[in-house]
């Protein structure tokens, strides 16, 4: 892979899946404000990773009055961040409203005559604002904007003229004067939500259609009445069919009398004239691909162009909404986008979504917004008064359309064809078709072991029930952009119990980047090579045990995702497919009650974890506490916990030993000349192997399935402290693996609570910035007063971990923290020397001699802390607990550890 990939590769490749902003109403660490203080940079590295984290609350009482509404800093900063160079803008709203809505204009036009809007309803609009106000008695706040309650009643007039059955299920619209949306993550109010709700209930971001925001001020007097006469008063079906079809919307001509929509056409609509402006084509134009920062396009001369040079709205409004960016973040989104796409990114953060709509107005300016695992996506603005059939069609889609239609998963069926979604406890989830997992018989052919690596459909039509009783619940990722992983509880139904048994199962649906090597492969693989050898099939009871599963792309028609038919809207390597797979229902790490299960559940993880790299090559990339589970045996009467490993997504093949040098490491940029140059160096016949994977490592034109290997992947307060580091990123070997082990125990006894069986936080930790969380993490393997604040607060019972297993392998993981920077540097002489070639003659002889010693920097490095030097480590906790001293253990472990 070219070392000039554009950053916005790397930032959806690897940061899309990060953490949001810290909760404030958590259990939180009392490390708050003691960080150790560092002059090391805070800039965020190269190609990093963060995978999708545990839930994160937000809390209004900390949020702060900005000039875009109420919006915590933290928040603000992270939505930046989060959507930074995934933003498309300007789409034509005619394909907003058919392509993502699926409104059908037919169920719409049948039997539709005129809609009528009255003067009333726009003076109400005009005349109000969204400030909020003092009543009468100026004792009171009002619980609303003026503006939100008129363009209710707006909404709902026009609605009311639209023909729906006795039968018909929709969206209701709703001003949420105020309320509280209950949800997993924040305590949002947004100004407008569609939901099935009664009056009377609480809305929820579960059963949420969508959101919406608005910005309104007052017009200065002398500009009311003119824009009251260019108001559009009535709205023909032939206006309404012309809008939906991109034509140009004749207003000039009202008919003087109704006519049905029955007596209008498709014809009716290729009649009408072309949009008169060129610039103003790229309303209905697909193909046209603006930039991030490319402005919106111009509009057509509208008959009273005067009214837009004039119009001005009233000083000093209490309710300022316009909030300039000053470019510091290099952010697009700024002031009310802000607001629009935190509600969005709230909305598919909860259920089983593939994406999230919503609009924002501005004045008299609405914008639909559409969001997915790739990305934002609005449209050009239109104004609501002067375009009403543009209006007429948001409503029509709301009134008409159902669940599915605004986001929810199209393999989630709901009870009795039911339109909108109430309950998911009444929901069904089917996969069209399912790849099982059933292992192959060790003694199966080469050809039928292939087969089943690779996987293909052998059912279809796999139906699981929703489950969630006992406190079982959807969990879902935080965040848009990304992974987007759902875990649903479910249970086998039909034709699927013979492939999944009747336990208790999860579903798990995710969007990962098409090019990424498919989970449910690496598992199959993993769990194949293991069974394959008679001594290590009794370690697949830690390795996760997939029942089937399921893949399609993005322009699969079965997923219906709206963005595959948005041409040129996301860039190929940028696009995502969709995975389900169906596992049994394992306990998270915080349900374990003592250290003794602890101890069991990290000894048999390292050792699944161990063996599927001997016998696969494989690493897992990604150990976190989240990644860690385990389920309950009884053996001869005696119940214990057996430790399981999750979550395979980021897992990759380990190329080679891990000793070779590639040209990504280089700490400065590379001439090309020299891009390609072969190293020959003169070495033992034990080396000669190494040497030539290192020639071949050397070459420009780098493989990149294996470039994919240099990524940083992980989870900020889990990943090995070199890979949070800034400069080129070092390739993820089995230490890195090992270290993050390391950090789930440090991180697990200080902040788990067995009592409660909750787990808080390290706030600096925590961080998105990974530079940041690399120092405090290398302040603890180095500095022993922050170890003491780190265990502040261990539960007395885990105490003994702290003494005795973590106290060695941080000390072991320090000294290899030291030897890794000084393997970094002689990568750096080697590169040095390199640039050098054919202008120093020593340079040849100098590169051949530094790569030497990195090869040896790198041996000893990775012989430092091995598999065996964990597990004796880790077993001190049970050498202590069982009354050995320490004298007599460190003569043993010494003894072991040489």
């Amino acid at each position: 892979m070219p070392e000039d990939v554009p950053d916005v590769v790397d930032f959806a490749e690897e940061a899309a899946d990060v953490l949001g902003p810290l909760p404030p109403k958590l259990p939180t660490h009392n490390l708050a404000n003691s960080e150790p203080s560092t002059g090391a940079p805070t800039v965020l590295p190269p190609r990093y990773a963060e995978s999708e984290s545990s839930p994160q609350r937000q809390s209004m009482s900390e949020a702060t009055r900005s000039e875009s509404g109420y919006m915590d800093k933290d928040v603000k900063n992270y939505l930046k961040f989060h959507f930074r160079g995934t933003v498309y803008r300007h789409y034509p709203v005619h394909k907003f409203i058919s392509q993502v809505w699926k409104l059908d204009i037919d169920e719409l036009l049948s039997g539709l005559e005129d809609i009528e809007i009255t003067l009333d309803h726009y003076k109400a609009y005009v005349d109000s604002k969204w400030a909020k106000v003092l009543s009468a008695d100026k004792k009171e706040l009002r619980t609303e904007g003026l503006a939100a309650r008129a363009f209710t009643n707006l909404w709902n007039h026009i609605a009311s003229q639209m023909p729906v059955s006795d039968a018909h299920d929709g969206l209701s619209f709703f001003n949420m004067e105020e309320k509280t949306v209950i949800g997993t993550f924040a305590m949002y109010k947004p100004d407008f939500l569609s939901g099935p709700w009664a009056l009377g209930q609480k809305p929820d971001w579960l059963t949420t259609g969508d959101a919406a925001e608005m910005k309104k001020r007052l017009l200065q007097q002398k500009n009311r009445d003119l824009f009251m006469k260019v108001a559009q008063t009535r709205i023909t079906p032939q206006q309404i069919r012309a809008a939906y079809l991109g034509k140009d919307v004749v207003s000039a001509t009202i008919p003087t009398s109704k006519r049905k929509a029955s007596e209008f056409s498709e014809e009716d609509g290729d009649d009408l004239p072309e949009p008169s402006s060129p610039t103003d084509d790229r309303r209905a134009d697909p193909s046209y691909s603006p930039t991030p920062s490319s402005k919106a396009p111009k509009r057509a001369k509208k008959t009273h162009a005067a009214l837009d040079k004039k119009m001005t709205f009233v000083e000093g409004d209490a309710s300022v909404w316009t909030e300039p960016d000053n470019g510091a973040t290099g952010s697009e989104l700024s002031g009310p986008e802000l607001q629009i796409a935190k509600y969005l990114n709230e909305l598919i953060s909860h259920g089983v979504r593939t994406y999230a709509t919503g609009f924002l107005i501005q004045d008299y300016m609405m914008k639909l917004w559409y969001a997915d695992r790739m990305g934002l996506v609005h449209t050009i603005s239109f104004d609501m008064f002067r375009e009403p059939w543009f209006l007429i069609l948001v409503i029509a889609a709301h009134r008409y359309g159902t669940s599915h239609d605004f986001g929810l998963n199209p393999f989630v069926h709901l009870q009795d064809d039911t339109r909108i979604l109430k309950d998911y406890n009444d929901a069904t989830i089917i996969l069209p078709s399912a790849i099982s997992a059933t292992l192959p018989p060790p003694a199966a052919s080469v050809a039928d072991k292939k087969a089943f690596d690779d996987g293909k459909p052998t059912s279809s039509g796999m139906s699981f029930k929703v489950e969630l009783d006992e406190g079982r619940s959807i969990n879902t990722a935080y965040g848009t952009v990304g992974r987007g992983t759902s875990v649903v509880p479910a249970a086998a139904v039909g034709d699927a119990t013979k492939l999944c048994g009747s336990g208790r199962l999860v579903v798990k649906l995710s969007s990962p980047l098409e090019s990424r090597k498919a989970e449910d492969q690496l598992i199959r693989v993993i769990r194949r090579t293991l069974n394959d050898r008679g001594d290590t099939s009794r370690y697949l009871k830690h390795i996760v045990d997939l029942k089937c599963s399921f893949s399609c792309d993005m322009d699969d028609e079965i997923l219906s995702l709206p963005r595959s038919r948005m041409a040129r809207s996301v860039e190929p390597d940028l696009r995502r497919c969709f995975r389900v797979l169906v596992m049994p229902e394992y306990l998270p790490l915080e349900r374990l009650s003592t250290p003794e299960e602890l101890h069991k559940i990290m000894s048999d993880v390292v050792t699944g974890h161990h063996w599927v790299f001997v016998t696969s090559n494989i690493l897992h990339c990604d150990v976190s506490h989240g990644n860690i589970m385990f389920y309950y045996e009884v053996v001869d009467g005696v119940k214990t916990v057996v430790g399981v490993m999750t979550d395979w997504d980021l897992a990759a093949l380990l190329e080679g030993d891990g000793v070779m040098v590639l040209d990504s490491e280089a700490p400065l940029p590379q001439q090309e000349s020299q891009g390609s140059q072969s190293v020959h160096v003169s070495t033992s016949q034990a080396d000669k192997k190494v040497l030539k994977e290192v020639e071949l490592e050397l070459g420009a034109d780098e493989d990149p399935q294996r470039a994919r290997a240099r990524y940083r992947t992980g989870t900020g307060p889990f990943m090995a402290v070199d890979l949070l580091e800034t400069g080129a990123a070092p390739r993820h070997q089995y230490r890195h693996d090992l270290e993050s082990f390391f950090w789930v125990l440090v991180w697990f006894c200080a902040v788990f609570n067995p009592d409660t069986h909750r787990v808080g936080m390290i706030p600096s930790w925590h961080r998105r910035n990974l530079v940041d969380v690399g120092t405090v993490k290398r302040a603890f393997l180095e500095q022993e007063d922050y170890l003491k604040q780190v265990f502040a607060k261990t539960h007395p019972s885990f105490e003994r971990f702290t003494e005795t297993t973590i106290y060695y392998l941080r000390e072991q993981f320090c000294n290899v923290n030291e030897e890794s920077h000084k393997a970094k540097q002689r990568v750096g002489r080697y590169f040095g020397w390199k640039a050098k070639l054919g202008k120093d003659r020593n340079a040849k002889r100098n590169m051949k001699e530094s790569l030497r010693e990195v090869i040896e920097a790198r041996k000893h490095l990775r012989d430092m802390i091995t598999y065996e030097h964990f597990m004796a480590h880790l077993g001190r906790v049970v050498a202590e607990d069982e009354g050995s001293s320490d004298e007599e253990d460190d003569d043993d472990d010494d003894e072991a550890l040489v």
